[in-house]
């Protein structure tokens, strides 16, 4: 029996998961789009400040890990840096440019922080998914759903998923 890597066995778990929701939508409500978006906001190299993040803003994070904590990975058995990810709650059928501007909206209000933190992280960038069932995903966000990305000056990083 061959190996299946990790990698493909988390999209096939994720596609896996994504069909059985879709089956329990009453058929009304079922879509046809061949799209599904997600976005977090990751900061790297804050550990110290992951704490402080959640107390000062109410913002809590889905993914936390601290430098030196031990990974999954065989092949990196430790975290290089630490991480701290806030994800938009709003789900997959959410278009891209509705997950950044709830991003947005979660974090302007502690703008001077969140500018404090970004000034002592090593990085930080807004995190665009894309799953799709199409060879050809696509990426497309509005000029104001990067305001984040401007005010904040982050960085982008994608993610494509195709299955």
């Amino acid at each position: 029996m061959s190996h299946i890597r990790t990698l493909a066995q988390r999209r096939l778990a994720r596609l896996r998961r994504r069909q059985q929701r879709e089956k329990s939508l009453p058929a009304s409500r079922r879509g046809s789009s061949a799209f599904f978006y997600d976005a977090s906001l990751r900061i790297s190299g804050i550990g110290s400040h992951h704490d402080e993040i959640v107390a000062r803003t109410g913002l809590v994070p889905k993914i936390v890990h601290l430098k030196g904590e031990p990974r999954a990975s065989a092949r990196h058995p430790q975290w290089t840096e630490d991480l701290w990810v806030l994800d938009s709650p709003l789900g997959e059928r959410a278009s891209l440019d509705a997950h950044a501007a709830w991003l947005w909206q979660a974090v302007r209000p502690h703008r001077a922080y969140f500018e404090s933190l970004l000034a002592e992280a090593s990085r930080a960038d807004l995190w665009l998914g894309c799953l799709s069932e199409s060879a050809f995903p696509v990426l497309g966000l509005d000029p104001g759903s990067l305001e984040i990305v401007r005010e904040l000056k982050l960085g982008l990083a994608f993610n494509f998923t195709c299955v």
